[in-house]
């Protein structure tokens, strides 16, 4: 069964149903204990005798004891990582991590409660600071609690070069500089004193970022995939596969060549240190702290993996750095829900195909135009009125001339599995996929962005714009995914502005336009991330943005890669949408720019080398080509990914990749 969306009611887990299409109507049967609060998973779900309640969102919570005898529960809160430091910096703490686990080294005392309401807090990881050459420490991560347990957030790293005021004391300390003028700065974990220890202090570096101090070991407890199925695809994936949480950011390099920052402290435990080899920023601790920078203006750092509460990436060169991932709070007790639930569950047609997982009902929505999702049967009685849907717009083409690449389709989902990377772009809210009645849902799905010249045309001309994809009627309102922008030509900045990614920069241009924002009827909310500069004589066109990160940068030091899209199982398996466009390239060694991943097109280049290669994704980005004027790649069918830039001369820029449109929903 695939992943289940937040958007879903609590008891969605666990149905039994008769075999008219019907709930079987069966009395309920109180446990000895019950609860509610945040994402309920019972033990029929589980399998292991234990009922799970897992919080994500950043805001405050309860855990509603509402009957029952008094029971033993079992905790995890992990707070939010510490954002890593700007400039060369440091990376960011873990979060403080707490848990009374039988059998865990850092596990605490038990805990008793009975009927009653136990407040509970998810603290938001560190935010990034930059920009440009700017040198801040990072920012603390915010504090976790369940009832009286409290994980302090992860420390900020420090900034190079050094001065006050210092973020890094936290859960665990963030990564220290030793360029002070004065005495060292300590940075000092398990802020304030637990017992058993919550965290480490933070590693020294030298000339680049140290790295973070992690805490915790695996926590089989609770890192099952009954678990993990209740978390979006970045966390999933991570702690399912290592069981770990709260660990450190990796530093960022001093320049270009030079020595990476330290290791982020694996998960357990450990600071990090300073090593020295080329100018390739240091990895998070664990693969799930954030990757430090390089510098001067090479790659990004990268964020703490959310819902783990680890650190985030120093940032390299003049990059901004990388933020602290969330935190996350899990309560579980040893007694099963028997509860069942009655009524009809939601019957529809509409469609260029429809999928069947397990429970639900996946309608994807392909071909560029208007569609109809038909409604014949709303839920009734206790059973979940609330649709998944993924809306991605048509994604930008790609530049001519060693043209940047087009930015990806702008990117809305209600999806459990749709990540909360930082707010460019968030999970909708729950309301925003009730279905208000029967009848028919008015559905677009974008087209991509063409490439406009043709080879030897002159001037040089920016990539089109994709159009937007829609879903109108909702409960919550109209959802509108907008089009991604054209990448550069060849003397240009690409477009920004109301899309839903910027596309790259042109090789003989210094900029690249924002990314956009852009207001739904539901709130207003970011779809993407900006192109990647260019500059000359560097012959690069910039990346595309994705709606997962930066499109890269195309100097002596980046290969103008698409920014990343973002993977979600809406349609039962793991898959990646709205990917960057590569950037063209002109002669030399080296690639044109790859596709990001989610169907990003590659970009070509004139000779030397090769062309990009496309992103990976729904349906993957073209492959960029080599010689004079060769185009570039397309975006991936139904992806939003970017176009690929064209090469030098004049070539046309790749067409951006369709959007599409998916529908889920429980139907037995």
């Amino acid at each position: 069964m695939g992943v289940r969306s937040l958007g879903n009611a609590l008891s969605s887990f666990g149905y039994k149903f008769g075999t008219t299409g019907l709930d079987a109507v069966t009395p309920y049967v109180a446990p000895s204990f019950n609860a509610t609060g945040g994402t309920k998973i019972p033990s029929a779900q589980t399998g292991n005798g234990y009922t799970y309640h897992v919080f994500i969102d950043n805001l405050s919570h309860s855990l509603e004891v509402t009957g029952g005898a008094s029971s033993n529960v079992e905790y995890l809160v992990v707070a939010g990582g510490g954002s890593g430091g700007a400039r060369h910096g440091s990376g960011g703490g873990a979060g403080g991590f707490r848990t009374n686990v039988p059998g865990h080294p850092l596990a605490g005392s038990t805990m008793n409660i009975g009927p009653g309401s136990y407040p509970i807090v998810v603290g938001p990881g560190g935010a990034p600071v930059g920009p440009g050459g700017s040198a801040t420490s990072g920012n603390r991560g915010g504090n976790s609690s369940f009832n009286s347990i409290v994980a302090t957030g992860g420390g900020g790293g420090q900034q190079q070069p050094q001065s006050p005021p210092f973020n890094s004391d936290g859960g665990s300390g963030g990564g220290v500089h030793d360029t002070y003028s004065g005495a060292i700065p300590t940075s000092r974990g398990n802020i304030p004193p637990t017992s058993p220890p919550q965290g480490n202090p933070g590693g020294l570096g030298g000339g680049p970022g140290g790295g973070a101090g992690g805490a915790a070991s695996p926590i089989p407890a609770f890192s099952s995939g009954a678990i993990t199925s209740a978390l979006p695809a970045e966390a999933s994936s991570a702690i399912g596969s290592t069981g770990l949480f709260a660990a450190g950011g990796g530093g960022a390099s001093w320049g270009n060549p030079g020595g990476p920052g330290g290791g982020g402290g694996g998960g357990a435990g450990g600071s990090g240190s300073n090593s020295a080899s080329t100018g390739q920023g240091a990895s998070g601790g664990s693969n799930i702290g954030g990757r430090g920078g390089t510098g001067p203006d090479g790659a990004r750092p990268t964020v703490g993996t959310n819902y783990t509460g680890s650190g985030g990436g120093g940032g390299g060169g003049e990059r901004n750095s990388g933020a602290g991932g969330k935190g996350i709070v899990i309560i579980r007790y040893s007694d099963p829900d028997t509860s069942t639930t009655s009524g009809t569950h939601i019957a529809a047609t509409g469609g260029d195909s429809v999928l069947t997982d397990g429970d639900y009902k996946v309608h994807l929505f392909t071909t560029t135009g208007p569609h109809t999702f038909s409604v014949s049967q709303i839920a009734t009685g206790t059973a979940p009125n609330n649709i998944d849907y993924l809306v991605v717009g048509g994604g930008g083409g790609g530049g001519s001339h060693v043209g940047g690449g087009g930015g990806a389709g702008g990117l809305v989902s209600n999806h459990l599995s749709m990540p909360s990377l930082n707010p460019r772009v968030s999970r909708q809210p729950t309301p925003s996929g009730g279905l208000p009645a029967t009848g028919d849902y008015a559905i677009t799905v974008g087209a991509g962005g063409a490439g406009i010249n043709s080879p030897g045309q002159s001037p040089p001309q920016t990539g089109s714009q994709g159009t937007p994809s829609t879903l109108n009627g909702l409960a919550g309102g109209n959802i509108t995914a907008v089009g991604g922008g054209g990448g550069g030509a060849g003397f240009s900045e690409g477009q920004g502005g109301n899309v839903g990614s910027g596309g790259g920069s042109g090789h003989n241009n210094h900029g690249s336009l924002p990314g956009p924002t852009y207001s739904t009827t539901i709130s207003p909310q970011t779809q993407g991330y900006e192109g990647g500069t260019a500059h000359n004589p560097h012959q690069r066109g910039g990346g595309g943005g994705g709606a997962g990160g930066f499109g890269q940068y195309g100097g002596p030091t980046g290969y103008g890669d698409g920014g990343p899209g973002i993977t979600l199982t809406i349609t039962g398996s793991a898959q990646i949408f709205a990917g960057g466009g590569g950037g063209g390239a002109y002669t030399g060694t080296g690639t044109a720019g790859n596709g990001g991943p989610g169907g990003g097109g590659g970009g070509s280049k004139q000779s030397g080398g090769s062309g990009g290669n496309g992103g990976p994704g729904y349906n993957p980005g073209g492959n960029g080509t080599q010689g004079p004027g060769a185009a570039g790649a397309n975006g991936g069918n139904n992806t939003g990914g970017g176009g690929g830039g064209s090469a030098h001369p004049i070539g046309t820029g790749g067409t951006g990749g369709p959007g599409i449109v998916i529908i889920r929903y429980k139907f037995q």
